[in-house]
């Protein structure tokens, strides 16, 4: 922007639209994104999940595929809640079963992809 202003009115440069590309403006959109989302409460749950420093890359859309993940991830909690909510059922986990009901929701998650289960909604 600065070489275009700087050139005279009749050059050919002075008529050029300088444009961000395709990544640039995902990059943009994301760290739009993140910029509401900062300061919701996220970065100690988020710092669990991805590394401990990464939050304030994914909040400025730097970390572009991590900060895809964790918006499928807030959707999906936030889409479970509602419907928690909405079927009038609670939501529980017992701490000494974790790692059998995550793979168990790993292998209801790949049967969703696959087709051989489909969602039945309340």
């Amino acid at each position: 922007m600065n070489i275009i202003h700087g050139t005279s009115s009749d050059s050919p440069v002075h008529s050029l639209i300088p444009r961000v590309g395709g990544f640039r403006t995902l990059m943009s959109f994301v760290g739009s994104v993140g910029h509401l989302m900062n300061g919701t409460g996220l970065q100690k749950p988020l710092d669990v999940i991805f590394a401990r420093n990464t939050f304030p890359h994914i909040i400025r859309g730097k970390a572009y595929a991590r900060a895809v993940c964790v918006h499928f991830l807030i959707d999906a909690v936030l889409h479970t809640l509602f419907q928690s909510k909405l079927c009038g059922t609670k939501l529980t986990l017992p701490s000494q079963d974790v790692p059998s009901q995550l793979s168990g929701i790993a292998d209801l998650y790949y049967d969703l992809m696959s087709g051989k289960v489909t969602v039945l909604i309340c």
